[in-house]
């Protein structure tokens, strides 16, 4: 966001009167609003968004006074780096507004493979926030699981290419008209199945290869390769394919997919990635809120991650056994508190 930028993102927020989707202000004089990290957090999981820091909803969107600038743009960029997970890269700008020096923070939506983007001291399923209309909104745990999910399979445009490559070049002979084209899911692959094993040169041993391509059906190809979709067309230059499926799999740290040919068949597996993300673990996510807490004792962290107190004194002695977390006081001491080692 520039100048100009700003100049009329303030007045769209006077004439409604409130922050909006994609724009907040804060007036952070004297030191950043705790809320900050919050926000960072759910224009990062959402569309992104713009931080306007210095000007006061309550005055009408006029700059406030003592206002530190540049102190507030290096604790802005800290907490960009140290409060969440993962960091958010956020570009910082000090601009002039109204005679006054305003700190406005663009930021950017991250990778479908590295969200939520949390707060670190409140935990995954706690610290995790979307943006919505003026507000930030705490994202469910079911919509927590599915971006999880979401990281061990493939992208949409893998499939798209993989389903496309299918009808492309299958066989369309009288003797292959009655057998379909195929996509299987099962728990631990996607398959695609095209009637009629590979054409012409090609093998499997070549097919993810540049420089090799053979065309079993070139009127469809010609369709395909001129018809619009999004930007581009249906299918991209020929060859290209499996090109496009490994880079898209390897943003997800999937394997390359597996190819079978088969007189009569053509397969095709994206196999589905099996680690699964462990910094939503419940015992990370208490030495998440320590580490940013810390010294605290269980009733804070209860409080904080809205988990039972039980639940949490078992949690911490696992943790202090591990040595991942240090107590300090004797073990039975109602003002026990505990810290990184």
């Amino acid at each position: 966001m520039d100048a100009k930028e700003l100049k009329t993102a303030i007045r769209q927020l006077k004439s409604s009167c409130t922050d909006n989707q994609s724009v907040e202000v804060k007036e952070s004089v004297g030191k950043m609003p705790s809320s900050i990290a919050e926000t960072i957090s759910a224009f990062a999981n959402g569309s992104g968004g713009a931080i306007a820091l210095r000007l006061s909803e309550k005055n009408g969107f006029e700059p406030a006074e003592r206002f530190e600038a540049h102190r507030i743009a290096d604790a802005l960029s800290q907490a960009c780096s140290d409060k969440l997970t993962p960091p958010a890269r956020a570009s910082i700008d000090i601009l002039e507004y109204d005679g006054a020096n305003v700190v406005v923070a663009t930021i950017d939506e991250i990778p479908l493979r590295d969200k939520p983007c949390f707060v670190k001291g409140k935990g995954m399923y706690q610290g995790s926030f979307i943006r919505s209309f003026d507000g930030d909104r705490k994202l469910s745990p079911y919509e927590i699981d599915r971006l999880l999910e979401d990281k061990t399979q493939p992208s949409p445009a893998a499939v798209r290419e993989a389903v496309c490559n299918a009808l492309m070049h299958r066989d369309y002979s009288e003797l292959a008209r009655g057998t379909q084209v195929q996509v299987n899911l099962y728990d631990n692959r996607l398959e695609f199945l095209s009637p009629g094993g590979l054409y012409g040169t090609v093998t499997a041993a070549t097919v993810a290869s540049a420089g090799y391509s053979s065309t079993r059906n070139q009127y469809l190809a010609d369709i395909l390769e001129s018809t619009p979709y999004e930007g581009g067309f249906v299918a991209e230059n020929r060859g290209a394919g499996f090109k496009l499926m490994g880079i898209e799999l390897g943003r997800n740290r999937m394997e390359a997919p597996v190819v079978r040919d088969l007189v009569a068949m053509f397969s095709l597996e994206f196999h589905r990635r099996t680690d699964q993300p462990s910094i939503g673990s419940a015992y990370d996510e208490i030495v998440s809120f320590v580490s940013a807490n810390e010294p605290c004792g269980a009733g804070e962290i209860s409080a904080g991650l809205n988990i039972p107190r039980s639940t949490v004194t078992y949690r911490l002695k696992k943790l202090v056994g591990e040595k991942r977390l240090e107590r300090i006081g004797t073990e039975r001491s109602r003002n026990q508190k505990y810290r990184l080692p």
